[in-house]
């Protein structure tokens, strides 16, 4: 009978060797873990730009609050990332609220600036227009995302109707920042 040689005999006769590994038993320092203390959010040192006529605490108000809050915009971003559109919407909605405030300012510098009334004037109109397009803009863009599913999203992240009223009545919304547009020549 003919010696077996195949492959299931040359390993019976010589088993595979486990190859020691000198690092396997070392320990392995461990990268520090993170916690993140939930502690409950106070609105009330905050600045609030003025964006919405409307600064009574109705959900897009809150919901703009909390889009223009530098402090919570990586936290907004990580609880919409599934709805269609919302980056868009809410990066057109701070920038038309932070353009808007920066508006406000250079009407003011209009005043101080030393140059003669009608330039002055001018400079002050094209402010409160653009400012104004500003708004209406930021309102446009507010109009997609105060929406059921927004408001779920964002729901531990929004001040409560007590809180934003609280803070309004310290800082009440000025009516002459919204006037009616003036027509340039």
């Amino acid at each position: 009978m003919p010696k077996d040689t195949g492959p299931s005999i040359m390993l019976r006769r010589n088993p595979p060797r486990q190859v020691s590994n000198p690092y396997a038993n070392r320990p392995v320092q461990q990268p520090p873990v993170i916690t993140q203390s939930l502690l409950l959010v106070n609105y009330n040192h905050l600045p609030r730009p003025p964006v919405s006529p409307n600064n009574d605490g109705t959900r897009s108000d809150r919901i703009g609050w909390v889009l223009t809050h530098p402090d919570l915009q990586d936290q907004v971003r990580r609880r919409t990332i599934g709805i269609p559109y919302f980056f868009v919407f809410s990066g057109i909605y701070r920038d038309c609220a932070w353009r808007g405030t920066y508006l406000v300012n250079l009407r003011g510098h209009c005043h101080r600036a030393a140059a003669p009334a009608i330039e002055k004037k001018r400079a002050e109109t094209i402010a409160i227009q653009a400012q104004e397009a500003c708004y209406d803009i930021a309102e446009r863009a507010m109009n997609h995302m105060a929406t059921d599913r927004v408001h779920n999203a964002l729901w531990p992240l929004l001040p409560k109707r007590s809180q934003h009223a609280d803070h309004v009545v310290e800082q009440p919304f000025n009516p002459t920042l919204r006037v009616s547009r003036p027509i340039i020549e």
